[in-house]
């Protein structure tokens, strides 16, 4: 069929024609594997969602950074870092992210009274803490304060994940 003969639908729209896989009658109009078909059976349905922003709070800045690479490297968006957790109480008014990722144990304000703080001016703030290993203890302290989930030092990035992409969920 040449260019000439392909006829517009209103609006000057015009189909785009691709041919049937070998073997079959006559042309679709939509590409094998795209376009604008429905979805079959066994389909993966990708979804598009806006981007979730997050606060990271650790004294340390090469565990930011290493957050930071891992979830931006999962198209987290990154709102903010804060060093201690009354800068973080701080940035959690003026930023309102979807999640705060936070360590524990920070000069200034620890975690824990940041966590608290920030869940009680916004009930549904959402927390998810960081901890060294062997601090299990402060772990049900975490919880108690109003974290989702915590994760334990050294990170691996699927748990990072992993914890992040459940407490955003939940």
């Amino acid at each position: 069929m040449n260019a000439a003969a392909v006829p517009v639908r209103e609006g000057g729209m015009t189909p785009r024609v691709a041919p049937w896989r070998a073997g079959s009658a006559g042309p679709r109009t939509e590409p094998p594997g795209g376009g604008l078909h429905s979805p079959r059976a066994g389909d993966k349905i990708k979804v598009e969602t806006m981007s979730k922003r997050i606060l990271l709070v650790d004294d340390a800045l090469f565990m930011r950074t290493t957050l930071r690479k891992i979830l931006e490297g999962a198209q987290y968006e990154i709102a903010g870092e804060a060093e201690n957790g009354q800068d973080a109480v701080e940035k959690y008014r003026s930023l309102k992210p979807d999640l705060v990722l936070m360590d524990i144990t920070m000069p200034v304000m620890d975690g824990l009274e940041a966590a608290r703080t920030i869940r009680s001016e916004d009930p549904n703030a959402t927390i998810v803490m960081c901890t060294a290993l062997g601090q299990q203890n402060l772990v049900v302290e975490a919880l108690k304060a109003g974290a989702r989930d915590y994760i334990v030092k050294p990170f691996e990035p699927s748990r990072v994940l992993e914890g992040v992409g459940k407490a955003l969920a939940a």
